[in-house]
């Protein structure tokens, strides 16, 4: 997401001043905008939409799932039921791949005039 709001938030008169967070919720609304504005309505977007705020909910921060202990140095504090690890893995290919299209397809509509 933040490859796609670098690359081309600024033609979609979107921009992000801080690239050093990680609330999903936040960089996928600026990211969709930008998908929209200059790419298309695709059908998965609902989808890929869901799934990054389950995400979210899940880990508002975006710290949860890549660290033990919190910058305040407590302890994170994961749900308290079964993961299905090789699902989410599933999962997150298919988000690879949206966004490597949506990649693709944005790339396509910005002339080499505009780099």
């Amino acid at each position: 997401m933040k490859w796609i709001i670098f690359m081309y938030g600024r033609r979609a008169t979107v921009q992000i001043d801080d690239y050093e967070h990680h609330d999903l919720w936040k960089l996928w609304c600026l990211c969709k905008q930008i998908i929209v504005e200059l790419g298309s309505e695709d059908e998965a977007i609902p989808v890929v939409e869901q799934i990054i705020k389950d995400f979210h909910d899940l880990d508002g921060s975006g710290q949860a799932f890549r660290y033990a202990y919190s910058k305040a140095g407590t302890l994170v504090e994961l749900p308290n039921y079964p993961i299905d690890l090789p699902h989410i893995q599933d999962v997150m290919e298919g988000i690879g791949h949206f966004f490597d299209g949506a990649d693709a397809q944005l790339d396509g509509h910005c002339s080499a005039a505009d780099w």
